[in-house]
C-alpha cells in the first residue's frame, strides 16, 4: 500500500526521513502502524519484507547542564532503550533506530567509534603485557562494558534493534573548502593562520557561488553483530550514504557511497575518521 501522510504531525526529524525516503524511492510506507498495541514510527517495505523504524531527535543542550558531567554514550543509549519497546511485537522483522542531532545537543552522532560503543561497550585502550605480547607490541583499542547491544562477555544482550542510522545532511561545499584550505596549507609549507584560512574560505565562497552548497540528505547505518533479522543491505545505499559493520573481529567502513568517495579523495588521506577499517577489535 502507498502510504499518504496520516494524521499525525511530524517533527523536524521525521519530515527529514520521509525526505531521505521520497529522494530515494521508497514510496512504499506507512506511518504509526500498529504492531500488537504499540506503534512504531514507520513501517517500511522492501522486497516484499517490512521494516519497522523508530526516529529519535535529541532536544537542544541546557545551559544549566555542567560540562563535567558529560557521557560521550548514555545519550544514545537511552535512545535506543526506548526505541526497543516499540519494537516489541516487531521481532520477526529487522527493526532500525533512526537518530538525529537538529537540535544541536551534546550528542557525537558524527564519531563512528562513539556510536558503536554506544551500541557495544565503552572504548578503552588495552596494553599488552607478559609473555602474550604480540611481535608488535602495540596496544589496541577495545570494546568494554555497558554496550546495550552486547555484555561484557561479548554475549548478545539486545538482538531486535538491528541496526541503529544516523540521519543527517552532507555539504559538498563544506568538503570543498576544507580539500582546498588544505592544500594551500601544503602550499605554503605551514600551517596557516585563523585569519588566513577564513580569508581564504570566504573567497572560494564567492568562487563557488551556489554550486554545491546544498546540503544532501544522507544516513550512516551502524550494524547491531547481534541482530536476530539484520537489517538488508540493499537498504540506505546511496550515494552519501555510509555503513559500519564488525568484521573479522573489526569495526569497518563496509559501504561509501560514490559522492563521499569523490569528497574523500580531495581530503588527506591521513584523516582519522576517513579509514576504512578501525583497529577497534572486539570487546574485552
Amino acid at each position: 500500500m502507498i502510504a499518504g501522510r496520516g494524521d499525525g504531525l511530524r517533527n523536524p526529524s521525521e519530515v527529514l526521513f520521509e525526505r531521505y525516503l521520497a529522494l530515494h524511492g521508497h514510496t512504499d510506507w506507512q506511518y504509526e502502524t500498529d504492531v500488537d498495541g504499540k506503534r512504531p514510527d514507520y513501517r517500511v517495505t522492501h522486497n516484499g519484507s517490512n521494516l519497522y523504524l523508530e526516529v529519535k531527535e535529541f532536544d537542544a543542550p541546557k545551559l544549566t547542564e555542567g560540562v563535567d558531567s558529560y557521557d560521550l554514550y548514555k545519550p544514545i543509549r537511552r535512545k535506543i532503550t526506548r526505541a526497543a519497546s516499540q519494537f516489541k511485537g516487531c521481532r520477526s522483522f529487522p527493526c532500525a533506530l533512526v537518530l538525529t542531532n537538529l537540535n544541536c545537543a551534546v550528542v557525537r552522532l558524527g564519531n563512528p567509534e562513539v556510536v558503536m560503543a554506544a551500541m557495544l561497550g565503552d572504548l578503552a585502550f588495552q596494553i599488552p603485557v607478559g609473555p602474550t605480547i604480540g611481535p608488535d607490541g602495540r596496544g589496541r583499542t577495545i570494546f568494554t562494558h555497558d554496550g546495550k547491544m552486547a555484555s561484557e562477555k561479548h554475549k548478545p544482550r539486545n538482538t531486535t534493534v538491528s541496526s541503529l542510522i544516523v540521519l543527517g545532511t552532507y555539504s559538498l561545499h563544506e568538503k570543498r573548502i576544507e580539500a582546498a584550505v588544505r592544500r594551500r596549507a601544503q602550499a605554503l609549507g605551514r600551517s596557516m593562520t585563523l585569519q588566513e584560512a577564513v580569508e581564504g574560505a570566504l573567497e572560494l565562497v564567492e568562487e563557488m557561488g551556489d554550486d554545491g552548497g546544498e546540503r544532501r540528505v544522507r544516513v550512516v547505518v551502524y550494524e547491531n553483530p547481534f541482530a536476530r533479522s539484520p537489517l538488508s543491505r540493499g537498504l540506505f545505499n546511496g550515494p552519501f550514504d555510509e555503513r559500519w559493520s564488525m568484521e573479522s573481529g573489526f569495526m569497518r567502513r563496509v559501504f561509501v557511497g560514490e559522492e563521499i568517495v569523490r569528497g574523500e579523495a580531495s581530503l588527506s588521506q591521513n584523516d582519522k575518521y576517513l579509514q576504512i577499517t578501525k583497529d577497534i577489535s572486539g570487546v574485552a
